[in-house]
């Protein structure tokens, strides 16, 4: 549940982002707010397979140099309200 949790934090914080950035770019959107929601569950949850979920050193380097602001403003840690609890599903 953490996963989705980190995505209910993403996209508040997306509220004053450019539309127009959004709607020319959802597959770097996508990208980069699945790759820190798998970082947060690999880490975080201890869910190794996750790991193979998240963007590779190379791409990583590249969504930093191409838009370091944006991709700083989706990184888990920036949301300070998932490190209280337990994320867990029901089942």
């Amino acid at each position: 549940m953490g996963h989705e949790f980190v995505h209910a934090y993403q996209y508040a914080s997306l509220a004053g982002v450019s539309e127009s950035f959004l709607m020319r770019n959802p597959y770097i959107v996508d990208e980069i707010m699945e790759h820190h929601a798998y970082t947060y569950e690999s880490y975080v949850l201890g869910n190794a397979n996750a790991a193979s979920r998240m963007l590779s050193p190379s791409n990583v380097l590249f969504y930093t140099n191409q838009y370091p602001v944006f991709f700083d403003q989706l990184d888990y840690m920036n949301f300070p309200g998932l490190f209280g609890g337990q994320f867990k599903y029901p089942f």
